[in-house]
């Protein structure tokens, strides 16, 4: 999102009277915010000219002025959420210290005041299309006219360039959900329901160990993970805490190193692919509780120790929010996964377990050398398994690489194992949108977590170093304080919260948000709104009963 250079000084600087009496807040420029004639007709044109029909659920006003055009929305649409941006903290303070917003504006709890600096954080935090429904964005011209000279704009594009880019986060993800929402419950519940099964083998949060004495070598599949660094990590097997990303496990195994930590987050069946023949005895599978049940059963059946965590689905946080509360103890751990990318799971994970001292390898986040992932993947076996003369091995590599459009890395402003000084000027990496947006936001995350203390390295071939310190993981199979009783206590009380719908309260609600967005863009005449009798409704016939799920 664009930085806006905001001054400390209130967009107002006095306010007049109008014909009708009514107070009327004065920009900074000497305009009025509203007609010094007749501001409650003003007021009303304003509502008349915006695009808001029933199904409209959030209303953004920019420009607050003394609220006239604020009341009017309200009145006219009681059901819809509003935010009001106003310029900073000094406009805000400069209304309410003058008293121009009334009581009634101020006390509205459908109504929520930010400045430009908090609003899309505040717009994230508060819209959420599956429940409210359609979106309206109605800026006062008088206050986007004042806003321009007041941060030194040519124009209103900055404004909407800010609203639509916040927007544009909130589909993206609404469209996750829409495509998950359904699978993503079934997995954690059946998840849930194969930890009780397995209680020996169930990781809890509070069983982890502290590893900062040891060192972390993090495994992407990036096609940077060539021989000479598999190489590198079977020297040092017993010294590195191995974290596989599940897509890299069978290339590790294949190479001898038999990870310490495999982490998947994907919610499709076909991850289980990344498990079919290899030994799973003693790894710890960490898995978000969104993950793919076929993998997480296999790994069960095959003796994986289970460790569950959360990277925000808001199921989970409910439910592990309700497992505290019974049990004084969490669930399961708090993984962040970025804009869902394993690799930066799995480096979280690392973090959360006390390890200071990470390497990276194959996080490349572009195709390398003409490759898009490295060599011993399920992806090779699949491509040629299926080869025939009419649909060679070399169609399905080529489809992957150009599944999207391609562009040469030319500003390196991500971190990636694939780029070095040492490589060939003629040496070109290839990326897409997407991966680059990976990259950077995963490059922000191990910024921040090295401006904590943690030491961390991307690996290639020209810059391998030993480990410091062996490593010293050990889990012990054993029954994990009755894990099957509390989990079948907690989805009994989740059960009979939704069996009344007077239960159904906002937290819960808000668990099924993804739910909710599979099921409005699954039926196409499903309505905007909806109910929460309705929603109750819909998720009995889903059957989230613990045995039914």
């Amino acid at each position: 999102m664009q930085n806006l250079t905001i001054t400390g000084q209130s967009i107002y600087s006095s306010f007049k009277t109008s014909k009708t009496n009514d107070r009327i807040p004065i920009y900074f420029t000497g305009n009025a915010s509203l007609s010094l004639y007749n501001p409650q007709r003003d007021a009303e044109n304003f509502v008349k000219a915006q695009k808001i029909s029933a199904q409209t659920g959030m209303i953004v006003i920019a420009g607050i002025a003394n609220g006239f055009h604020v009341r009017k929305i309200a009145e006219t649409f009681p059901t819809a959420k509003i935010i009001c941006i106003e310029a900073n903290r000094e406009s805000l303070a400069f209304l309410q210290v003058e008293k121009l917003i009334s009581e009634e504006i101020l006390c509205n709890p459908k109504i929520q005041f930010c400045t430009l600096t908090d609003f899309s954080q505040v717009l994230k935090n508060n819209y959420f299309p599956a429940l409210d429904g359609d979106f309206c964005f109605a800026p006062l011209l008088s206050w986007t006219m004042a806003a321009n000279k007041f941060l030194g704009k040519n124009d209103s594009s900055w404004l909407y360039n800010l609203t639509n880019g916040t927007i544009k986060d909130i589909s993206r993800d609404y469209a996750v959900q829409a495509r998950f929402g359904k699978i993503w419950n079934k997995n954690i519940l059946q998840n849930l329901y194969c930890i009780s099964q397995n209680p020996e083998l169930y990781v809890s949060p509070k069983e982890s160990k502290d590893f900062s004495g040891n060192t972390a070598a993090i495994i992407g599949a990036g096609p940077s993970l060539t021989k000479p660094l598999l190489s590198h990590l079977a020297e040092y097997k017993d010294f590195y805490a191995v974290f596989a990303t599940d897509t890299a496990f069978p290339t590790l195994m294949n190479a001898g190193i038999k990870p310490d930590f495999v982490v998947s987050i994907d919610a499709q069946q076909i991850s289980v692919q990344h498990f079919i023949g290899q030994d799973c005895s003693n790894i710890v599978l960490a898995f978000d509780l969104c993950a793919a049940t076929g993998l997480v059963q296999y790994a069960a059946k095959k003796g994986a120790f289970l460790l569950p965590f959360s990277s925000g689905h808001p199921m989970i946080s409910f439910l592990n929010t309700k497992f505290h509360e019974n049990n004084g103890s969490d669930l399961c751990m708090t993984c962040s996964a970025g804009a869902g990318t394993v690799l930066h799971a799995a480096t979280d994970l690392a973090n959360q377990l006390g390890f200071r001292k990470i390497h990276i390898f194959g996080a490349d986040f572009a195709y390398h050398h003409g490759k898009t992932y490295t060599s011993g993947t399920y992806i090779d076996s699949s491509a040629f398994n299926t080869s025939s003369k009419l649909n060679t091995a070399e169609n399905f590599f080529s489809s992957l690489f150009y599944r999207a459009p391609l562009q040469i890395v030319q500003n390196k402003t991500f971190l990636s194992c694939a780029q070095n000084t040492q490589e060939p000027e003629t040496e070109k990496l290839y990326s897409t949108d997407v991966l680059l947006s990976y990259g950077i936001e995963f490059t922000e995350f191990v910024r921040k977590l090295q401006s904590k203390g943690s030491e961390i390295s991307f690996m290639n071939q020209h810059n391998l170093k030993s480990p410091d310190g062996a490593k010293k993981i050990t889990f012990r199979k054993k029954a994990s304080e009755d894990i099957t009783g509390r989990i079948e206590k907690l989805f009994s009380d989740y059960t009979v919260c939704l069996e009344n719908p007077e239960s159904a309260d906002r937290s819960l609600l808000f668990s099924y948000l993804p739910f909710i967005a599979w099921a409005k863009h699954s039926n196409s005449n499903a309505d905007n709104q909806m109910s929460k009798e309705t929603l109750v409704k819909k998720l009995k016939q889903f059957k989230v009963g613990f045995y039914e799920c």
